[in-house]
C-alpha cells in the first residue's frame, strides 16, 4: 500500500472516530409570522414575541355628552375590579390634604401650599364640642358649638358632607390667625330656608369677630349681608370693607362657592369662580380670633362646606379652577351582563362612582364593588355642571384588570421549520407568564403526530391536541430521554393558557437534539452508595434508544471488596430486562453480600439503534449493607480512618458513615462543641497536648432504615486513625510544637461537657503510621499526645568535646519534651542551667558557664530531670 493511501485511510479511520458525537440546538423565535400556524383572533405574533389577544377596555371619548359605553368581551366569565377615568380636569372632588400638589389632570391641578386650615365638614356626628378635623396638615383647632347639645349638625355637602347652622347661636370656633399680608379663604355657602333680602341681614360665611354695631371689625371677614358678598380686611393703616355681587344674588337657596384674596395692596371678592369686586389695601392683618357662621352676636342660617384659609392670595385661575372642581361632575355606573341595572358602588342605580371617592392627588381609579364576574361589561357615563360654562370633559375611560383570551390557543411552527434529531436532551422555553401557563405537546414526525407524556400510565401518548393532554417545559425534561425518535423530524405546539388576567408571552422555544453518541444518563444504586439493600437490581438509563443485546453484552456487576475491606472479584450472574427503550434493569440471580462493594460497568461495546457506541466506560461502585451478626470494617475514602466491627457490635444491620472534616461538614455532630473542646485542651497550657485537627474523625453507624443507632457496643470494636510522617523522623508532620508519634493517644469527644476524653488501651504502630483504640460506642474522634518524660536514653555528644576537632557546641538527645539540665564540676560547682521544651528531644549548647564564659578543661557532671523520670552523666572538655 502506498504512503498517500495510508494517509488517506488513517485519516477516514480518524474522522470516523471524531465524528461520534454531535448535538445541535433549534431555537425558534417568532421572527416571521408565515412560519407558524395560529389563530389571529386569539394569538397576536408581532416583533419576535407571541402573545395572547387582549379585548379592548380602554376607550377614548373625549366628550362632555352622556353615553353609554359598547359591551367588553372578555371572551370567558371573568372579574371586574377597576374602573379608572381620565377626566380633563379634577370633577366633583374634594381639595388635596396636607398641602399635597395634584398631578396627572390636563388641566385644573390644584396646590394647597400655604394652606393652613381645610375643613371638608366631612365629620359625622357634628354636635356641641365637637372637634372638626383639619386636613391641612397644620392641625388647626377647629371646635363647633350651638345651642341644642346632642343635635347632628352634619348634612349632606356640596362634596360630600356639610354642617348646618340654625342662624341662632351655631358656629365654628377657629384657633387665631397671625398678623400676616396675605391671605385666600373660601367655602361653598347656602342659604337655609326662605330667601331673605330686605333689612341687615347677615349670613355671615367666616371670619374674625367683630362688632357689627360699632363696625369697628379686627382681622378680616367674609359674608353674606343683604344677600351679596361682603369681604374685608382691617389692618394697622385702616378698615377696607368691599360688597361684590347684587342684592338677593347669594341667598336663593343654592350652593354658591365665596371667596377673598388680599396680596397686601389688593383685597378682592370671587363668587362662583368670577372675581367681583376689587378694593385697594395695604398693611398687615390685625391677628383675632376666627369663626365660621358667626359675627359678633349675627349667627349664619346656613350650610357650610369645604372651608380654606391661605397664607397666600391665590390667583383668579386657581380661584375658577376652586369652583370648577365643585360645580361640574362625571358620575359613572357599571353593570356586568348585558342585561339588568347601571349601579354605583352599593350596587343600586341611584349611586355613582366619582372622585368624591378618590382621595389620591392623581387621576381617579377606583374598584368596582357588588358587580358579578360575566363574560361581558358596559359602562355609562353621566356630565353635570351647576354653570353651562363650564362643562366637564371625559376623555377616557379603562376597565381592570385587562382580561386576555382564554381557552388555551395554540401556535407551532410550519412543517417546514422541524428539527432533525435522533434523541433530545432537553426544552426550554423564554417566556412571561405573570401566573399563567404555556405547555407542549411534541411531534416526532413533522407535525403528523403529537405526543405528550402521560404521567398517569408513565409513556408517550397520542395527544388530543388540548391543554390538558400537554406537558410543561419541566414535566417534558424529567422525561424527555423516553421521547420516541420518529421518523426524527421534531416539532412543538405550545397552549398558552391564561384565566383571563394574565398576559402570556412567549419569546422563544429552544431545544437541544444529539444525533449520535449515546450516554449513561442515570444509574442505580449512585455511584459511591453505601446503604444498598441486598436484594437490589442495579439499573441503568440511556440518552438514546439502545441495542438491548450489545447493552447487555458489555454490562459486568462484580464483587470488588469483602466485607472485612480485603481485595476481591466475584462476578455476578443475573438476568436483564427493560423499563423502556431506555432503560436497563440487571437483577442478580442471587442476593449480594452484605457488607461487600461491588462494581458495575457498561464499556463502549454498548450502541444505540443507530448503531453509535458509548464514548467511555461507564462505572459505578456501591456497597451493601452489612450484616450485623458478622464482623465488617469500614474504611475512609482518603484511608485516614477505619473501624473494625466485631460481630454482633451492632443489634441490627446497617451501614456506617466515617466523616473525615466534621468541623467543616458536620454529620450529626455540632462543630462548635468540637471547637470548644478544642480550646479547652489548648488551655490546660502543655504546649504538646493538643488535638490533631487533621485526624478529627466523626463516626456514626445507621440501620437499614436509615434511623441512627446511638447504643453502645455489644462486642469489640476497634477505630483505627492514621497520622502522617512522610520523612519518617518518628514526629507528625505539620504540628508545632513537633509531637512524637510514639506519645499518640486517641481521644473521643464528650459532647455534654465539650471535652476530649482519653480512650484507655490506645497502641501505636510506627509502621503503618497508625494509632488503634477500642470504642464502646461511636462519636468523634481525635489523635492527641501526651509529654514524653522517659530519660532512659538521654545522652550528651560530642565526648570529649575539642574545639581543636572543629567542635562547637554539645548536643543532649533523647529528651524529654519538658526537662531541666544542670551541669556542675566534679566538686559539685553548679556551672549552669539549661531548659528544655522544643519538643525536638534535643538541645544544643555552647558550653559556656552561667555568665558566657567558656567552660576550661576538666571533667564535668550533667543531671537530666523531667516531671517523670531524671538521668546523671558526664563530658569531658579538652581544650
Amino acid at each position: 500500500m502506498s504512503n498517500m493511501k495510508r494517509c488517506l485511510l488513517a485519516l477516514l479511520i480518524l474522522a470516523v472516530f471524531c465524528s461520534v458525537s454531535f448535538s445541535a440546538t433549534t431555537s425558534w423565535t417568532f421572527g416571521t409570522s408565515s412560519n407558524y400556524t395560529y389563530d389571529t383572533t386569539k394569538i397576536d405574533l408581532t416583533g419576535g414575541m407571541v402573545s395572547l389577544v387582549a379585548p379592548t377596555q380602554s376607550f377614548t371619548h373625549s366628550t362632555s355628552t352622556n353615553f353609554t359605553s359598547s359591551v367588553i368581551d372578555a371572551t370567558a366569565s371573568a372579574a371586574w375590579q377597576t374602573l379608572s377615568w381620565v377626566p380633563k380636569a379634577p370633577y366633583y372632588k374634594e381639595l388635596p390634604d396636607s398641602g399635597a400638589s395634584e398631578s396627572g389632570y390636563s388641566e385644573g391641578n390644584f396646590s394647597m401650599t400655604d394652606c393652613v386650615l381645610l375643613l371638608h365638614l366631612n365629620d359625622d356626628p357634628a354636635v356641641h364640642g365637637s372637634t372638626l378635623t383639619d386636613s391641612s396638615g397644620q392641625s388647626t383647632n377647629a371646635v363647633l358649638f350651638t345651642s341644642d347639645g346632642s343635635t347632628n349638625k352634619s348634612t349632606t355637602g356640596k362634596l360630600n358632607k356639610a354642617i348646618q347652622l340654625d342662624g341662632t347661636n351655631d358656629y365654628v370656633s377657629i384657633s387665631p390667625q397671625k398678623a400676616q399680608n396675605k391671605i385666600s379663604a373660601s367655602a361653598w355657602f347656602k342659604r337655609n330656608g326662605q330667601p331673605v333680602t330686605t333689612g341687615d341681614q347677615w349670613h355671615f360665611v367666616l371670619g374674625p369677630v367683630f362688632t357689627v354695631e360699632l363696625g369697628v371689625p379686627d382681622g378680616w371677614q367674609g359674608g353674606v349681608h343683604d344677600g351679596r358678598l361682603r369681604v374685608a380686611v382691617n389692618t394697622e393703616n385702616g378698615w377696607y370693607p368691599l360688597y361684590a355681587g347684587t342684592v338677593g344674588q347669594l341667598i336663593d337657596g343654592e350652593w354658591h362657592h365665596l371667596a377673598l384674596t388680599y396680596d397686601g395692596a389688593t383685597l378682592l371678592a370671587y363668587i362662583d369662580g368670577v372675581k367681583t369686586g376689587e378694593k385697594a389695601a395695604t398693611g398687615n392683618i390685625k391677628t383675632a380670633p376666627s369663626f365660621v357662621g358667626r359675627s359678633g352676636a349675627s349667627y349664619s342660617n346656613s350650610t357650610i362646606d369645604e372651608v380654606a384659609i391661605w397664607n397666600r392670595a391665590l390667583s383668579a385661575t386657581e380661584m375658577l379652577n376652586y369652583y370648577k372642581r365643585g360645580a361640574a361632575r362625571i358620575k359613572l355606573q357599571a353593570r356586568s351582563g348585558l342585561t339588568g341595572d347601571f349601579v354605583g358602588p352599593d350596587g343600586t342605580s341611584s349611586t355613582y362612582y366619582t372622585e368624591l371617592s378618590n382621595s389620591t392627588t392623581g387621576l381617579p381609579s377606583l374598584s368596582l364593588t357588588n358587580i358579578s364576574n360575566n363574560r361581558y361589561f358596559q359602562y355609562q357615563a353621566s356630565f353635570e355642571s351647576d354653570s353651562v360654562a363650564y362643562p366637564p370633559t371625559l376623555t377616557s375611560v379603562t376597565i381592570g384588570p385587562t382580561h386576555y383570551t382564554q381557552g388555551d390557543p395554540t401556535i407551532n411552527p410550519v412543517a417546514a421549520q422541524q428539527a432533525s434529531f435522533n434523541t433530545i436532551s432537553s426544552i426550554t422555553e423564554t417566556a412571561t407568564k405573570d401566573g399563567g401557563e404555556i405547555k407542549y405537546a411534541l411531534s416526532n414526525d413533522a407535525g403528523s403526530t403529537w405526543l405528550y407524556y402521560n404521567s398517569t400510565t408513565s409513556s408517550w401518548e397520542t395527544s388530543g391536541s388540548t391543554y390538558a393532554t400537554a406537558n410543561t417545559t419541566s414535566e417534558i425534561n424529567s422525561n424527555v430521554i423516553t421521547f420516541p425518535a420518529g421518523n426524527g423530524q421534531l416539532l412543538f405546539k405550545a397552549f398558552l393558557h391564561s384565566s383571563g388576567t394574565q398576559n402570556v408571552r412567549l419569546t422563544q422555544v429552544s431545544v437541544q437534539t444529539a444525533l449520535l453518541t449515546p450516554e449513561v444518563a442515570s444509574v442505580s444504586p449512585a455511584n459511591s452508595s453505601i446503604n444498598v439493600n441486598s436484594s437490589t437490581t442495579v439499573n441503568a438509563t440511556f440518552s438514546h434508544t439502545m441495542d438491548q443485546t450489545s447493552v447487555e453484552n458489555a454490562f459486568s456487576l462484580k464483587a470488588i471488596s469483602t466485607n472485612l475491606s480485603q481485595s476481591t472479584s466475584e462476578t455476578v450472574a443475573g438476568t436483564f430486562s427493560w423499563t423502556n427503550v431506555r432503560s436497563m434493569v440487571f437483577t442478580p440471580s442471587t442476593a449480594l453480600k452484605n457488607g461487600y462493594t461491588y462494581q458495575a460497568i457498561i464499556t463502549t461495546d454498548a450502541k444505540n439503534t443507530g448503531g453509535y457506541y458509548l464514548a467511555s466506560t461507564e462505572s459505578w461502585t456501591f456497597r451493601v449493607l452489612l450484616d450485623h451478626e458478622e464482623s465488617t470494617i469500614y474504611e475512609s475514602t482518603d484511608g485516614k480512618a477505619k473501624v473494625e466491627l466485631a460481630a454482633n457490635a451492632l443489634a441490627e444491620d446497617g451501614y456506617v458513615v466515617i466523616n473525615r472534616d466534621p468541623i467543616a461538614s458536620p454529620t450529626v455532630v455540632d462543630s462548635n462543641t468540637i471547637l470548644t473542646a478544642n480550646s479547652k485542651a489548648i488551655a490546660e497550657g502543655n504546649p504538646f497536648h493538643y488535638p490533631i485537627t487533621s485526624s478529627i474523625t466523626e463516626f456514626n453507624a445507621y440501620n437499614s432504615s436509615g434511623t441512627r443507632i446511638t447504643s453502645n457496643f455489644a462486642a469489640t470494636t476497634t477505630l483505627t486513625l492514621y497520622y502522617t510522617d512522610a520523612n519518617d523522623d518518628g514526629f507528625v508532620d505539620g504540628t508545632t510544637p513537633p509531637i512524637k508519634a510514639e506519645n499518640l493517644l486517641i481521644y473521643w469527644l464528650d459532647e455534654t461537657n465539650k471535652l476530649w476524653i482519653r480512650v484507655p488501651g490506645s497502641t501505636v504502630n510506627t509502621t503503618t503510621k497508625s494509632v488503634s483504640a477500642p470504642a464502646i460506642h461511636f462519636s468523634t474522634y481525635t489523635l492527641m499526645s501526651t509529654p514524653a518524660l522517659d530519660l532512659a536514653n538521654a545522652y550528651a555528644f560530642p565526648v570529649p568535646f575539642k574545639p581543636s576537632a572543629g567542635h562547637t557546641q554539645i548536643t543532649f538527645t533523647n529528651l524529654a519534651s519538658e526537662c531541666t539540665i544542670r551541669v556542675y564540676t566534679v566538686s559539685g560547682d553548679l556551672v549552669t542551667t539549661l531548659s528544655e521544651s522544643s519538643g525536638t528531644g534535643q538541645h544544643s549548647w555552647n558550653v559556656t558557664n552561667a555568665d558566657g564564659a567558656a567552660l576550661a578543661s576538666g571533667v564535668y557532671v550533667y543531671h537530666i530531670k523531667s516531671s517523670g523520670d531524671s538521668k546523671v552523666g558526664k563530658f569531658v572538655v579538652i581544650r
